[in-house]
Formats: structure tokens, sequence, C-alpha cells
């Protein structure tokens, strides 16, 4: 919806199919000729882009991102188990330094050739490189972005513009990550 808002097109004149499964499915259907768009993320766009077919929306580009990785949970998580939200964020920071890790380009491009279906090398090598150029290094989630994300929101439910998004983001555990060197070491490693 946020690309449609951003072509200026009314979603009301398209007609939307449901394509179950996974990205893959997507692809096949425009691949096929089967839908005439689909969304498609991060290094599958680009990919696509380069192969020929239309981009008709860049979201990151435009400045225009949605929040997408980020931890969600109940206040009463975060303050009874703060060692476990730590703890995957932990996890979470440490697959993205290991992603960007240029010593583990082999096994990244490996595993994203397998779980992707990318059979030709400079597919492979394209999606590489638009995977570890597309992930924060420390994930914060962004005001900016939840604002965004609500502003879609609302119109499936109009409660949700009474929702103030600035006391739903919590970043003191990315924070204290950051302050106490965990992040910077990762990277120095690399």
């Amino acid at each position: 919806m946020l690309a449609l808002q951003g072509l200026s097109i009314d979603p009301a004149k398209i007609t939307f199919l449901t394509i179950p499964g996974t990205e893959m499915n997507r692809r096949l259907a425009l691949e096929s000729g089967s839908v005439d768009a689909t969304t498609l993320r991060g290094a599958m766009g680009d990919l696509y882009a380069n192969k020929g077919y239309t981009l008709l929306y860049n979201l990151k580009s435009a400045g225009l991102t949605l929040p997408q990785n980020m931890l969600v949970t109940t206040r009463r998580t975060a303050a009874t188990k703060p060692q476990v939200i730590e703890g995957y964020l932990k996890a979470t920071v440490e697959a993205i330094a290991m992603i960007a890790d240029p010593a583990n380009k082999e096994l990244v491009s490996r595993l994203m050739a397998a779980n992707l279906r990318l059979s030709n090398p400079a597919d492979v090598e394209e999606s590489y490189h638009a995977v570890i150029n597309n992930y924060e290094r420390a994930p914060h989630t962004s005001v900016e972005g939840m604002k965004r994300l609500q502003k879609l929101l609302i119109q499936l439910n109009p409660k949700i513009a009474e929702v103030r998004v600035e006391t739903l983001i919590d970043n003191s555990f990315m924070n204290k990550l950051e302050s106490s060197g965990f992040i910077q070491n990762l990277y120095k490693k690399n």
C-alpha cells in the first residue's frame, strides 16, 4: 500500500490476487505472466529489475522503509525476562555480522542460492551484495518507520490513530548492546 501511495495509485482500482506460498511463488507467477506485478524484497527486487522487469517502486531508495527487523514483545516480558530479550538481540546482531563478514561470503552465497533457488552465479552474487548492503549493523526501531506503518494500519482500523507510536518503542536493549561495545567488537573481527 505504501508503494501504491508513492505512485499515486488508488488501491481500489487494482485487483489484488493472493498468491499462496513463498516469494518464490510470486516470482514464478511474475515470470509466467500470471500476474502483471508483485512485491519482491530487497535483493530479489534488484535482481528482477536487472533482468529487465520494470521496477515500479523501491521503498528503500524512496526513503520510505517500514520497520522489518524488530523484536516485538510485551512490556511484561521485557521487564521480567530482560536476559531473553538481550540474548535474542545479540543473536540477531551476531547473525547480521556473520552475513556481512567477507570471510563468510561463500557460505552465505551458497545458502542464499539454495533458499532463493538461484542457479545463475551472477544472480547469487547480485543478491548477496543487495543483502549485505540492506541490513543495518545495529537495527534500531525507527519512530518514523513506525508512524508510516501506523498510517497504513489506520486504513484497516481507525482506532490505531489514537496510539502514540513513541510510547511503543524501547531501543534501550539495543542501546545497551552498543554502549557495552558488543556490536563494535563483532565488526572488529571482520
